[in-house]
């Protein structure tokens, strides 16, 4: 998913993140000085196997239990045990859900393709215009068919409009009806903004990660993406990539390719985009494809320089979902960002 934020000039002050040897339990030691604070990391042992941590601004020790199993399925969703489930039970290792014109309180008890209005499901709204009745109005995109986002009571495809086309819901700069992601002043923004200079692109603040697409009558504003503060032992920050760098351009064609395919109805309407829903309808290799993607999109700058500590600590996921997407297709790809902002006449 794409975001876009205000402008923040400040530089940045990045932890610092190395690794060292265990001492007694402690993994994560944050050790400040006059200027700065160094982020230490050390694995733990096998008897005591999970380091807890949730913003990592505190020190954390580790622990012999590891994540309690939420309640965060939808129907549709796969399950192992009924505590998987939101609100319903597991059968067959798939969360169920209320069939249409029964009775609910929330659309997440609804099965698949349905919502919860009026206290009764319902299916979701098609794509198109209302034609001015209210009762078909959107509010929400889970109120669309799982390939629709809603914009001002209507239901439109993601990823539909290109360049110049109008939206009505543009909101920090972001609209998933854009092909690109991104708008500005109602207007869709180009899928081909590139950054001004090679990726990645270490930054001191916002003012560094700067694309010179739009740089001329009529279109004279300036496009930034963000400088996020990475996982590495300098304590540098990143930039974040824009829609027509290479790998934020892959995540773009894999995302809208889960949008257009059949599966994807499959999935609850809140569930659209999990990956455990993913995994379960769409094909093999096309689900590895996302997953690395969308993760990339998600911890761009943290993953830049990273040691093995860091990798199997805090980005774990991750570099599970690159060597499983790598292995299967036999060789190595970048990276990518996901966070914009939009300046005007800067």
């Amino acid at each position: 998913m794409l975001f876009l934020l205000p402008l923040v000039v400040a530089s940045q002050n990045c932890k610092p993140t190395s690794c060292q040897d265990i001492l007694g339990l402690s993994c994560i030691s944050l050790i400040s000085s006059v200027n700065s604070t160094t982020m230490n990391l050390a694995e733990c042992p096998n008897e005591f196997p999970y380091c807890p941590f949730t913003d990592l601004t505190f020190d954390s020790t580790c622990i012999t239990m590891g994540k309690t199993t939420q309640s965060t399925s939808y129907p549709g969703d796969p399950c192992d045990t009924n505590r998987t489930c939101v609100y319903s039970d597991c059968i067959d290792h798939v969360c169920q859900g209320i069939p249409s014109s029964v009775a609910c309180n929330d659309t997440g008890q609804c099965t698949p393709g349905y919502r919860c209005d009026q206290n009764y499901c319902k299916s979701l709204l098609f794509i198109g215009y209302n034609n001015g009745n209210r009762n078909m109005n959107c509010t929400t995109d889970y109120e669309c068919v799982n390939n629709g986002v809603c914009d001002n009571g209507n239901c439109y495809k993601y990823y539909s409009k290109g360049e110049g086309l109008t939206v009505g819901n543009c909101v920090n700069g972001v609209s998933l009806i854009c092909e690109s992601g991104l708008c500005y002043n109602g207007i869709c923004l180009s899928k081909n903004v590139i950054s001004k200079s090679s990726t990645p692109i270490p930054c001191q603040s916002n003012l560094d990660c700067i694309s010179d697409y739009y740089n001329s009558p009529p279109n004279e504003f300036t496009v930034y993406s963000e400088c996020q503060c990475g996982f590495n032992k300098d304590g540098l920050a990143y930039c974040t990539q824009f829609p027509g760098d290479d790998i934020q351009s892959k995540y773009l064609k894999i995302a809208k390719e889960w949008t257009e395919s059949n599966d994807i109805f499959k999935c609850h309407s809140y569930s659209r985009f999990k990956l455990d829903c993913i995994k379960k309808y769409w094909s093999d290799s096309k689900y590895k494809e996302y997953a690395y993607y969308s993760m990339y999109a998600a911890n761009y700058p943290q993953i830049q320089g990273n040691q093995e500590c860091v990798k199997k600590m805090l980005l774990s996921e991750f570099y599970d979902a690159q060597e499983e997407y790598q292995s299967s297709r036999g060789f190595d790809l970048g990276v990518l960002g996901s966070l914009f902002y939009i300046i005007y006449g800067f």
